[in-house]
């Protein structure tokens, strides 16, 4: 057999074991793709989660030297006195300050309860600091709190309009909307579990997924270096 036969039939093996290569993982590379949304839509409902037990504490002064014991005294006398909530050292799962320290700057206090029914407590009484500087508000990720931002003129102007308008997590609701479905004894454990269950499933899927891709295309090019 002549050497260029001998070319010509390496060309034609190399094409066909390229085209079939093409061919058995384009499905996989798929299937990653729609594996990798899912867990990106998994990281967003446990980080909603996981946010469920927190509230954010604005413009609460910032004193010299202020530790995370002096900041979980200053948050239980804001929920004992200011809010009247009973709230004790064991209700609390952390106090934090939020952002890099500046000059004349205030920063956010994250805190996280143990107990959901007590965050929720807390932020039924939060009315109670209208007319101070400080308030409270739930700990929304950065999504979340743009689109509050974006709201705001528009609930305004129906308030203007002698309409009740406020904005729930990232919707308003106004005066002609149901509010039904009250979640206050809702304890979101169970679903976070679950969800953390399916996320580390899914992640271990697309690993799968992966090696499966390497094993074939490590096949095919031993086949077509052979």
């Amino acid at each position: 057999m002549s050497s260029s036969i001998r070319a010509e039939m390496s060309i034609t093996i190399r094409e066909t074991l390229k085209e079939q290569l093409e061919t058995a993982v384009a499905p996989l590379i798929d299937k990653i793709k729609e594996l990798e949304a899912v867990v990106l839509q998994q990281r967003e409902k446990i980080d909603k989660l996981e946010r469920k037990r927190n509230i954010m504490v604005f413009n609460c002064e910032e004193k010299e030297n202020e530790n995370w014991e002096t900041l979980e005294k200053t948050m239980l006398n804001l929920f004992n006195e200011n809010l009247g909530v009973n709230c004790r050292v064991e209700d609390l799962n952390e106090c934090v300050r939020v952002g890099t320290k500046g000059d004349g700057k205030i920063r956010p206090i994250k805190v996280s309860f143990t107990s959901y029914k007590k965050k929720l407590n807390v932020l039924r009484n939060k009315k109670k600091l209208k007319g101070t500087k400080t308030s409270i508000t739930e700990d929304y990720n950065k999504q979340v709190r743009e689109k509050r931002r974006s709201l705001v003129p528009i609930v305004n102007q129906i308030r203007m309009k002698g309409e009740f308008a406020e904005i729930r997590f990232d919707k308003i609701f106004t005066s002609s909307m149901s509010t039904k479905g009250s979640n206050s004894n809702y304890t979101p454990k169970a679903k976070e579990d679950k969800e953390k269950d399916i996320y580390c499933a899914t992640t271990d899927r697309i690993t799968s997924e992966k090696s499966e891709i390497m094993e074939t295309s490590d096949h095919f090019s031993k086949l077509v270096a052979s």
